[in-house]
């Protein structure tokens, strides 16, 4: 079995997307499968299998012209690459090809007729989520039998160190996100909301917000304009998270446009009760009422109330948050993630 991989980016961007990917290529790699990797947005190539383009288009084309006709599997890694799919198809091009799908560059809006088309020459389709899979279905009139579910996971460490505590108060909100302008802010706006009303019940609370991103004046802005300065700190990127994970007493990330939300599981990795929005691909993850709480978009009543007995009820927090670590190890680690890529794989013979 060989696999040429097509990708935006992987290596010098962060996000979802890029993580997903290097988990991909060291699940190649621990499962022994002979890959190649061009990436179209890299500038720097990590290893001797990964090509690198530095966006130029004209290399990229070369390059799976060069590499393709050689591959059994080619895993196109973004909806926006399978634009090229009709072409090396129309040259006679005999491989299995997969498409790796995500969230909202799929279902989160209107998607171009190149790329549509692009999709539709796939056979099979990977989601990293059961709402990202029933919306393409549905989307698109995908077949269900060639839609698969490879969710996101995370590296279990044998032991979770102690993290020293970045917080001053004893009662702590926390959200991590890019800020730049989209309708995942709401995952900001809502909670901003009911701080107004939850600090006058809780006098210590406190809500940190981590992420930077081209609305992060704006966002200060808001915070100023509703008066909510020492009740919420916007600290930028920070390369480290896990202290204010560990330290936190609730995630939240209410979102409607999650595809999945990894950071939810880099919070029930210490054991965090979190909150995400009902109706997206976080679905999988914050199992409502079991890991956490799915709330209704723009409900601030359920959202606050759902904060309140977090942080009231101690022993249902504690529930809540084993509850998350166990679906964690169970779902959500590498070692499953690349047990469900090799059964994958053989599926497609």
């Amino acid at each position: 079995m060989e696999i040429l991989c097509l990708s935006l980016s992987a290596f010098e961007k962060i996000g979802g997307i890029q993580t997903y990917n290097q988990f991909f290529y060291r699940a190649l790699d621990e499962n022994k499968i002979t890959y190649k990797v061009i990436s179209l947005h890299d500038k720097i190539s990590p290893k001797e299998n990964i090509y690198v383009c530095n966006s130029n288009f004209l290399k990229f084309i070369y390059l799976i012209l060069k590499f393709y006709k050689r591959k059994n599997i080619i895993v196109w890694q973004h909806v926006s690459l399978t634009i090229f799919l009709p072409i090396l198809k129309a040259f006679g091009m005999k491989s299995k090809n997969i498409v790796t799908l995500f969230g909202t560059e799929v279902w989160g809006k209107n998607v171009s007729i190149l790329k549509k088309f692009g999709l539709k020459h796939n056979d099979s389709y990977w989601c990293i989520s059961n709402f990202t899979a029933k919306k393409i279905s549905s989307k698109f009139k995908i077949t269900k039998d060639k839609i698969k579910i490879l969710p996101c996971c995370i590296q279990i460490p044998t032991k979770v160190l102690k993290e020293k505590n970045p917080y001053k108060n004893k009662l702590n909100i926390l959200t991590i996100l890019r800020l730049d302008k989209s309708g995942k802010l709401n995952a900001i706006f809502e909670i901003l909301k009911v701080m107004k009303f939850l600090r006058q019940e809780f006098e210590d609370l406190h809500f940190t917000i981590l992420g930077d991103g081209n609305y992060k004046k704006q966002i200060y802005n808001i915070i100023k304009k509703n008066n909510l300065q020492d009740k919420v700190s916007l600290l930028g990127y920070k390369k480290n998270t896990k202290p204010f994970l560990q330290h936190c007493d609730v995630f939240t990330l209410t979102s409607p446009l999650e595809g999945f939300g990894i950071v939810y599981l880099e919070a029930m990795l210490y054991k965090k009760a979190c909150i995400a929005s009902n109706g997206c691909g976080s679905e999988d993850v914050v199992l409502n009422k079991k890991t956490g709480y799915s709330t209704k978009l723009n409900d601030s009543y359920q959202l606050a109330n759902v904060i309140r007995k977090i942080l009231i009820d101690k022993k249902h927090s504690r529930k809540l948050g084993l509850n998350g670590y166990n679906h964690l190890l169970q779902n959500f680690s590498f070692k499953k993630f690349k047990e469900n890529q090799m059964r994958l794989l053989k599926s497609q013979f």
